[in-house]
């Protein structure tokens, strides 16, 4: 996503607006990304074969020791996309800084705090990422259309610039980070409520479908609450957080559109930074496919997985 830049899938219907009253200025347009290409020829540091690299093979401290070593190795140069950059190419998007470095693990006693704010249980394979890694400590930068509301952008629409923190930083009682996990949380609700006033949107599981759009969203909304908790990870994609165990999936959602977008933690997190860690992303997204057993254990996700089934 970030780093290859890659689109979001494009689709005909309408897109929801990003600067809402709940997340102007804060989460701006970090969820379609034009195609971007980034050369990592480091010190010893080569796109590679994941077959022929020593990637730790379990997600345990080895690997999230070995994440935070190429990733910080490849902000060390890094070179950033300027805001001159995407209005040359008329493209709106996000960019690491250089030298951004992650933040360090929370305590055990920092996570609980944070469960208790935030009313959420982290799975233990997030945890041990929390404690490990946490956040960065550099917000990205990019551009933004003024107005941006839908796709494609009008094309008088001037380009701004925009910062925005690249994970939820849990702890922070910075209104950016409390805005941009606010905006996480609230995404969820706002993209399927403009999916069924703008789209159409009652997929079968929903069942008999009510008259009015209000009872609709209310319908909708109930739904929603009692569907299983989605954990902001980065951007538009979550970590299932029910049931509270190590290996669940990560999804990619934008409005009712849901995909699977790693199999489990480690797998998303090598397909969504492969160009950091200088691996082959072909072979990346291969490895965040869920094979055929553990598929129909997502499209068995009450509410989420109903949706992915049905797409």
């Amino acid at each position: 996503m970030v780093f290859s830049w890659q689109k979001c899938r494009r689709r005909p219907k309408a897109a929801l607006r990003l600067d809402s009253e709940l997340t102007r200025g804060v989460t701006i347009n970090i969820y379609y990304f034009w195609p971007k290409c980034k050369s990592l020829l480091m010190d010893g540091m080569l796109m590679n074969d994941m077959n022929t690299m020593d990637i730790p093979p379990h997600f345990d401290e080895t690997f999230l020791a070995w994440f935070r070593e190429r990733t910080e190795a490849a902000w060390v140069t890094w070179r950033e996309t300027t805001l001159e950059q995407y209005r040359a190419r008329n493209g709106s998007g996000l960019d690491w800084q250089r030298g951004t470095r992650w933040l360090g693990g929370l305590s055990d006693d920092e996570i609980a705090r944070v469960e208790q704010r935030w009313h959420v249980r982290f799975p233990p394979d997030y945890r041990l990422f929390l404690q490990r890694l946490y956040a960065v400590d550099k917000p990205m930068r990019g551009a933004r259309f003024e107005g941006y509301a839908a796709l494609p952008p009008h094309e008088n629409s001037p380009l701004l610039p925009v910062e925005s923190p690249a994970f939820p930083c849990w702890l922070l009682d910075d209104p950016l980070d409390i805005a941009y996990i606010k905006g996480r949380l609230d995404w969820l609700y706002q993209g399927f409520e403009f999916d069924l006033e703008h789209n159409a949107l009652w997929p079968a599981s929903w069942r008999t479908k009510p008259p009015t759009l209000t009872a609709r969203k209310a319908r909708m909304g109930k739904l929603l609450a009692a569907a299983p908790a989605m954990i902001p990870v980065h951007a538009h994609r979550y970590l299932l957080g029910d049931p509270c165990q190590a290996g669940n999936p990560v999804l990619s959602i934008y409005q009712s559109d849901i995909i699977v977008y790693g199999a489990d933690l480690r797998s998303y997190l090598l397909k969504e930074f492969a160009d950091l860690l200088g691996i082959d992303q072909s072979a990346a997204h291969a490895l965040a496919e869920p094979d055929a057993e553990a598929y129909a254990r997502v499209c068995a996700i009450p509410f989420w997985g109903e949706i992915i089934e049905e797409g």
